[in-house]
């Protein structure tokens, strides 16, 4: 480098300098406070430690200590940035031919000195302590609270400042900013499960149940009901009895009442309030109406989140499921709601076949009830949409006829071929869904 006489060159490497120190130290803040475990540190904090509560306090206050901290790393980052440039363009740009021209030679000085710096700034200033801080995270934390608050503290009048003129351009154009304060979307909270994931920290239930969860608010009850046709109900008019009959023989513990049809449900009946007819002579029948309870009723489109805060309310086990037209759509339980979330629950009285068996990795025998959105994201394929919902309902319209029982027609349908094993009641009861093989471009199929 040359001489610099005046010493103009000196103070700015020595602020760039500076400012890189900095920078390293608000990345370690941000990157030890972040990666510290929540929980650990309250439950130190509950055990009475002062420097745990001290801590605490600053990892549940994010937007006035964790924020600052970022602001100050992007601030001094910026500040040493043009420093290195004031320092440098002229020496560097001094190495170029005087052919090129005064403005282009401090342009490229500009620019090399920029590139270095930022080459250096990430390396050391960023990528560096923010490791070293992860790795060391809660004795950095613990022994540097105080210091780390104090740099949060010195750099929050810049990031109300740049804070106020966001708002305020916000403003100008219309938008309330706070209604896009840091709120985490189900896509990010999935990405990072998707992480965790692969990182082998959350197994695949584990993700599937956060899954389930995070669709149980958009899920209705219409999706995950039983249908109508499935329902085991019994007349107003049948005795007790007939009553224990259909209970044993379906293995249900609360029977549905109807009055003439499956569309006037009148009452719920009750296995348990049979019980004191055990080993009794009754001097005449029963009838069902005398033991029977209110049924609730709800309407198809009513959310499972919704459903299952009343129902736990209500403290009701079975909902009558109604749609548009007033009609009994089907039924839904407690139990069907827990399923939803963890999966299926078998007692061992449960003799249930499982909706999807996976039989190969290409062959798949489903229920016909099972919806489109499951056997596509189980095959990996894109079905095509239409008035049905279920994997049945597609099979029904491209036959264009309901096949008869002992009857097995096959379909093929986007890369699929399925198969229809048992029919029921004039319903598609159980299909075998085998994934072919891709087309090459000669129109043959490909050996897998």
């Amino acid at each position: 480098m040359p001489e610099d006489p005046d010493g103009t060159a000196v103070i700015p490497i020595i602020l760039t300098v500076i400012f890189m120190l900095l920078s390293a130290l608000y990345a370690a803040g941000a990157s030890a406070v972040s990666a510290l475990s929540v929980s650990q540190v309250k439950r130190e904090a509950d055990s009475g430690g002062r420097r745990a509560k001290a801590l605490l306090k600053i990892i549940e206050a994010q937007e006035t200590v964790v924020s600052p901290l970022q602001s100050g790393l992007l601030l001094c980052g910026l500040l040493g940035l043009a420093c290195c440039i004031t320092a440098l363009q002229r020496p560097i740009a001094s190495l170029f031919p005087d052919t090129i021209g005064a403005g282009l030679r401090l342009a490229l000085g500009s620019l090399l000195a920029a590139l270095g710096y930022i080459v250096l700034f990430f390396l050391l200033c960023d990528l560096l302590p923010k490791k070293a801080a992860r790795h060391w995270a809660k004795s950095f934390a613990y022994g540097h609270h105080k210091f780390i608050k104090r740099l949060s503290g010195a750099a929050m009048p810049f990031l109300a400042a740049t804070k106020a003129i966001v708002n305020g351009i916000l403003r100008l154009l219309r938008i309330d900013p706070h209604s896009l304060e840091d709120a985490v979307t189900e896509e990010e909270i999935m990405q990072m499960v998707g992480e965790g994931e692969e990182k082998g920290v959350i197994e695949e239930t584990e993700k599937d149940m956060i899954a389930n969860i995070l669709d149980f608010n958009d899920t209705a009850a219409g999706e995950i009901m039983t249908h109508r046709t499935d329902i085991a109900a019994v007349s107003d008019d049948s005795d007790v009895t007939q009553v224990v009959a259909l209970a044993l023989e379906h293995g249900c513990s609360r029977v549905p009442v109807y009055h003439e049809d499956i569309d006037s449900v009148v009452g719920i009946c009750y296995v348990k309030d049979l019980l004191p007819y055990v080993g009794v002579t009754l001097p005449k029948a029963v009838s069902v109406t005398r033991l029977m309870r209110p049924a609730y009723f709800i309407p198809e489109t009513k959310k499972c989140s919704q459903l299952f805060t009343e129902m736990t309310e209500r403290k009701v086990q079975i909902a009558i499921v109604v749609d548009e037209y007033g009609g009994t759509a089907g039924l839904i339980t407690l139990e069907d709601l827990v399923e939803s979330i963890v999966g299926n629950i078998q007692d061992e009285y449960d003799n249930e076949t499982e909706e999807i068996h996976r039989v190969s990795e290409t062959e798949f025998t489903v229920d016909g009830t099972a919806s489109i959105d499951e056997i596509s994201d189980l095959t990996e394929t894109e079905l095509p949409e239409g008035n049905y919902d279920t994997i049945g309902g597609l099979v029904t319209e491209m036959l264009g006829y309901i096949p008869k029982e002992g009857e097995q027609p096959q379909v093929e349908v986007a890369g699929l071929s399925i198969k229809v094993l048992e029919v029921e009641d004039r319903r598609l009861y159980r299909l075998l869904i085998i994934k072919l093989p891709p087309i090459d471009e000669d129109g043959e199929k490909e050996d897998e």
